[in-house]
């Protein structure tokens, strides 16, 4: 919490307007008492809201495509919003979201919430953060879902390969939505 609570103070003393947050994981005993994993996470969130309101920066969670995720998948977050009416909105993964087959549902079901969105490809199996188009990420759907919904956000271009073509490429498409 430290490291997070210094990097938030970071972020505001570049002015920065958001400021992204990796959820917690599940830890080795989870399977005994999985209550008390997401009781610190929310506990630990709420912490962060409040500081993040006090430095006057907007925090978003990102879904995590690991296993150990305690807000990794589509369910998590709605039962978060839902335990949470105040709960910081989102950071849409879509290579996350792609490798768990979630991308529709967290655009359908959790739109509202989706306020910033990270954009790197790949092929549904393992986090590679490929070139957009270079992987299976339904880019065009995504991006009529995005229109769709009123996303009116920031969309970061987080592949390590290709980022350049990559923004092109999401520009391109985006334009032709409107």
């Amino acid at each position: 919490m430290k490291r997070l609570a210094t990097s938030l103070e970071n972020a505001a003393s570049l002015d920065a307007e958001t400021w992204v947050l990796h959820p917690g994981t599940h830890g080795a005993l989870s399977w005994v008492l999985p209550e008390i994993d997401r009781r610190v996470n929310l506990r630990s969130l709420q912490q962060l809201a409040t500081l993040g309101q006090k430095l006057k920066v907007k925090i978003t969670i990102e879904n995590i495509s690991s296993g150990l995720a305690i807000l990794g998948r589509v369910g998590d977050f709605r039962e978060l919003y839902r335990d949470w009416t105040l709960a910081p909105d989102m950071a849409l993964d879509l290579g996350h979201s792609h490798i768990k087959g979630e991308t529709e549902a967290y655009l359908n079901r959790l739109g509202s919430h989706i306020v910033h969105v990270h954009a790197h490809d790949n092929k549904g199996d393992f986090d590679k953060h490929l070139a957009v188009g270079k992987g299976t990420v339904p880019w065009a759907r995504v991006l009529r879902l995005l229109n769709k919904i009123g996303f009116k956000g920031r969309i970061i271009v987080e592949s390590t390969s290709g980022p350049y073509s990559s923004l092109s490429k999401i520009q391109k498409l985006w334009r032709s939505l409107q």
